[in-house]
């Protein structure tokens, strides 16, 4: 599921926006799925070594948070949010990279990404 949901989302919004591929659509995609989602978030601007999202409010720490797990919290982040965000990404091209701050994810909720080239 984590595979192939990210990729389903990618094509559709792609297809959507009519957007192409590259790191400047990348961009442009992940503003729309995480408006879409509600989703409290910053994007910086693009750079010549690309942008960083930072999810303000996650619903994956809310739902967390909800059962009183916060000690999975870092198992989540690496299992989920890191391949979802990788293969959303790969969609765009395969020289995107996805570097997670693993330090970021905590139980206030945010999570930081940089998206950058090979």
């Amino acid at each position: 599921m984590w595979v192939v949901l990210p990729k389903i989302e990618a094509r559709t919004i792609q297809d959507l926006l009519d957007i192409g591929k590259g790191i400047k659509a990348l961009r442009q995609a992940l503003e729309f799925k995480l408006s879409a989602e509600d989703s409290r978030f910053e994007l910086s601007p693009l750079g010549p070594d690309g942008f960083t999202l930072e999810v303000r409010d996650c619903s994956w720490v809310a739902h967390i948070k909800k059962a009183n797990r916060e000690q999975f919290l870092g198992r989540i982040s690496e299992s989920i949010c890191s391949l979802e965000f990788g293969k959303f990404a790969l969609e765009f091209g395969s020289d995107i990279i996805v570097e997670h701050d693993r330090g970021s994810c905590c139980p206030e909720g945010g999570c930081r990404f940089h998206f950058n080239f090979c």
